[in-house]
C-alpha cells in the first residue's frame, strides 16, 4: 500500500474519529448527543472535513441510485 500524504492521513484520522464518536452516539445509553457535542469541539478545520465527507457521503448515494436505476432501465 502506498504511504499516504500527511494531509490525507490527517483527514483520514479525523473521519475516524468522528466515526467513533457517531457509532458511541448510536450504541450507548445516554450518549445520543456525544456526536455533535465531539464535532463542536474539533477545529473548524476538521469541521469542514467532516462537513465535506457528509457531502460526498450523500453524492455517493445519489450515484448508486442513478447506477440501479440505469440498471433496472436496461432489464426492464
Amino acid at each position: 500500500m502506498a504511504k499516504l500524504s500527511a494531509g490525507a492521513e490527517s483527514a483520514l484520522s479525523v473521519i475516524a474519529h468522528m466515526a467513533m464518536a457517531n457509532q458511541l452516539g448510536k450504541n450507548v445509553p445516554g450518549m445520543a448527543d456525544f456526536p455533535e457535542f465531539y464535532k463542536k469541539q474539533m477545529s473548524r478545520q476538521d469541521r469542514d472535513v467532516i462537513d465535506q465527507f457528509d457531502r460526498l457521503c450523500k453524492q455517493a448515494y445519489r450515484d448508486l441510485a442513478k447506477m440501479l436505476k440505469q440498471d433496472l432501465a436496461k432489464d426492464g
